[in-house]
């Protein structure tokens, strides 16, 4: 891990996020979500529909039954050390708001909100970045940072901690805040292990974040969580405004955490789907460098063609994917995202791409118009 000095983050690129709102002439497919494409879940859509005449009424400002039904899902959790968020993002800039301003730092190249977040608390970003081509993340002294933010697997790399090098670092410094953001955890197959929130109870220095989002498709409903010591829990709630989940969303919530068979359909089809892709990509080696991932989405090295190029060629097959090009502190060269999809929408990814690589790119636009 290196500090990156003189880090160019200002850029207004960096702020930017996948996916399109939805609306007419959207791209037939969306490859710039790191999306379940199985969702929402049925049981989540029969919740919904039950539910609508509950929008007469305000909604419970703890989310009382999502978070007792959160905790079922940890060992060694209680419903009083977690806070529901509208989002993941919420939660993050709640976090982020609760120590006076400082040194931060986070493990670059990762999710953006991060910098953003802190940016707007006044802290002062110090951006670490892994080295090597895999960015494969390793621990380090943080130095004067009073606050440490990294995403396990992380987002763009898809990289994963080593097993046993997390714990050991939050330990080592006591007086440091270690955020470690498990959004796209509970997709992996062996996501207990990984996960430090059962650590939670015992580390008052260690904050876990996790979504519903990714899992269980659902982002036009914002539902994010984290989970922290039952003081520190109880602090950051009192900061939230009143009523910060509607009625819906906390049913919606329930509903898709007691849907295990929708959950165990999804962990079994992502690896060897994720593996497929990363397969037929090595195929144009010529011009597509993929990197090893742990999660539902890939990230692609490209050589030969700009990111910028490729995907607006993409565009014209109705194909949108994630321009991961100087939108991301830390990632130098040219890269777009890649999310998995079910095999016939990779098929159709995997077309457009032979389509397209066949024979050498274009360097510019203006040469395709």
């Amino acid at each position: 891990m290196r500090l990156l000095r003189n880090a160019n983050a200002a850029l207004k690129e960096v702020w930017s996020h996948g996916g399109l709102p939805s609306a007419n002439g959207r791209p037939a497919l969306d490859f710039s979500t790191n999306l379940n494409p199985f969702g929402p879940p049925v049981s989540v859509l029969r919740a919904l529909r039950q539910g609508l005449p509950e929008i007469a009424r305000y909604p419970d400002t703890d989310s009382l039954k999502l978070a007792e039904e959160l905790a079922k899902q940890y060992y060694r959790v209680e419903p009083t050390q977690i806070v529901i968020g509208n989002g993941v993002n919420e939660c993050i800039h709640a976090v982020a708001r609760s120590r006076p301003p400082g040194v931060v730092a986070i493990v670059q190249p990762t999710y953006t909100e991060y910098h953003r977040a802190c940016l707007n608390a006044s802290h002062q970003v110090e951006h670490w970045v892994a080295d090597g081509d895999d960015f494969q993340p390793s621990p380090f002294d943080p130095g004067r940072a009073r606050m440490v933010w990294l995403c396990n697997p992380n987002n763009p790399t898809g990289r994963l901690w080593r097993l046993g090098q997390l714990l050991p670092w939050v330990e080592s410094h006591p007086g440091v805040d270690f955020i470690v953001d498990e959004s796209f955890l509970a997709l992996h197959p062996d996501h207990r292990r990984h996960s430090l929130i059962r650590y939670v109870k015992d580390h008052g220095n260690l904050i876990v974040l996790r979504s519903l989002t990714k899992l269980f498709t659902l982002p036009g409903l914002r539902l994010g969580y984290l989970v922290a010591q039952p003081d520190r829990a109880a602090a950051l709630h009192s900061e939230q405004p009143w009523w910060p989940i509607g009625v819906l969303s906390q049913l919606a919530g329930v509903a898709a955490l007691k849907d295990k068979a929708f959950v165990r359909k999804t962990r079994a089809w992502l690896k060897p789907e994720r593996n497929l892709l990363l397969y037929k990509l090595d195929a144009f080696s010529d011009y597509l460098r993929p990197l090893l991932s742990e999660t539902n989405f890939v990230l692609v090295r490209l050589q030969g063609i700009s990111a910028e190029m490729l995907s607006y060629q993409l565009l014209r097959h109705h194909i949108y994917v994630r321009l991961a090009t100087n939108q991301f502190v830390g990632l130098e060269g040219e890269y777009i995202r890649l999310a998995v999809r079910t095999r016939k929408e990779n098929e159709q990814l995997v077309r457009a791409l032979q389509s397209i690589l066949k024979s050498k790119a274009p360097e510019t636009q203006d040469e395709v118009q």
